[in-house]
């Protein structure tokens, strides 16, 4: 966790139990570099999202103060009976585009209309919002939680036992019973590294974040499936906090690379990693995809990049939209038929564009990088 979201959770504690009544003030950016030991940039971040989502109230030459509890995160009330809430943590990747785009779509050509809320919460903002949903006087509800912990778990079973129609896309909570709409990405962990061990590799890392949604656990079931089918022994499974610590993530990279069999293909959980790790590798002398591949899900954060250099299948977020609200819809005029659980298959493997045309030279290289990785 990044030191200035430690300060507006620990703020927002703070807020939400009363420690601190509206209109309180709240301490200042010094106040808050000395009380957590943390930078300038990072209090002021701290302070700008908690104004961003509605907790304080900054005046100018004044300070910040508690804005009152009306102002915090809420969906609003719905207009009519065929009104559904859909809740996504950010509206920023062409994948989480691509999924609401199809699911909204969907839904207005179904007679239903949707109210949307894209904002990444904390962890207890969000399960309150979860929460609040059916006092809004919505019918069902989309969610793509950003957090896997046990206020937005808490929140889900909640609604689930009261029954109340919802669909979360993306991922799922395994001991929760609802209907829900996801990528396959037991399939794609496989066929990312299977593309690797068909080009002749035979030491392959998986590298991850500390998520921990399903999503990843079933990329790194995949991997594991795919270098048993080849006869091959897991490399190490290396976890990269997505932070601004850039120290630390240089550190690991350096340490894997270090080892004495180190690896000479990684497969990275997304695009967001993988570039990351591809910047490191390059600081270290290494050329991608000459001299180390990668391969990873293109969820459309770094186009040029995860084309010209990268292994990259992209995930079906047009289609994930369009069942969702397909599912959404039959849950709302069947309550009591079948859990649904869909596992929609994402796109085929890209291959690098740097490799397929390369020079004279480079493809010596890709032969000599294939022949070492049997040696």
């Amino acid at each position: 966790m990044s030191d200035y979201t430690i300060i507006r959770d620990a703020l927002i504690h703070e807020i939400e139990e009363g420690a601190v009544a509206p209109g309180d003030p709240i301490p200042s950016e010094h106040e808050l570099v000395k009380r957590f030991g943390v930078k300038r940039h990072q209090a002021r971040q701290a302070l700008h999202e908690l104004a961003a989502l509605g907790y304080i109230v900054r005046m100018q030459g004044k300070g910040s103060f508690v804005a009152p509890s009306g102002s915090r995160p809420q969906l609003p009330q719905s207009l009519d009976s065929k009104t559904v809430a859909v809740i996504f943590p950010e509206y920023k990747s062409r994948y989480h585009r691509n999924i609401v785009e199809g699911f909204l779509g969907h839904i207005d050509e179904a007679g239903y209309h949707a109210v949307a809320h894209f904002s990444r919460l904390d962890r207890e903002a969000e399960g309150s919002m979860i929460r609040r949903i059916p006092q809004s006087g919505m019918v069902g509800a989309a969610i793509y939680p950003y957090w896997v912990g046990k206020e937005s778990c808490s929140a889900i079973e909640t609604l689930t036992k009261q029954q109340f129609p919802l669909v979360m896309v993306d991922r799922f909570i395994e001991d929760i019973d609802c209907d829900f709409v996801v990528t396959d990405n037991k399939d794609l962990g496989y066929r990312l590294t299977k593309v690797l061990i068909e080009r002749g590799h035979t030491r392959i890392a998986f590298m991850s974040n500390m998520d921990k949604a399903c999503s990843v656990k079933h990329r790194v079931l995949g991997y594991r499936e795919a270098m048993h089918d080849a006869g091959l022994a897991e490399n190490e499974n290396v976890c990269i906090p997505l932070d601004d610590s850039l120290q630390l993530q240089e550190s690991l990279v350096w340490r894997l690379m270090s080892l004495r069999d180190a690896p000479t293909a990684l497969v990275c959980v997304h695009d967001l990693l993988a570039v990351g790790v591809e910047e490191q590798l390059v600081k270290l002398g290494y050329r991608v995809p000459f001299d180390i591949d990668i391969a990873t899900v293109d969820d459309g954060h770094h186009g040029d990049k995860m084309e010209h250099f990268l292994f990259s299948a992209a995930q079906n977020g047009m289609e994930i939209g369009r069942n969702a609200a397909n599912v959404l819809i039959n849950r709302i005029m069947n309550p009591t038929a079948p859990l649904v659980k869909n596992y929609l298959p994402a796109g085929p493997i890209r291959i690098p564009s740097a490799l397929v045309q390369p020079t004279d030279s480079q493809q010596k290289e890709v032969n000599a990088l294939a022949k070492r990785s049997t040696d």
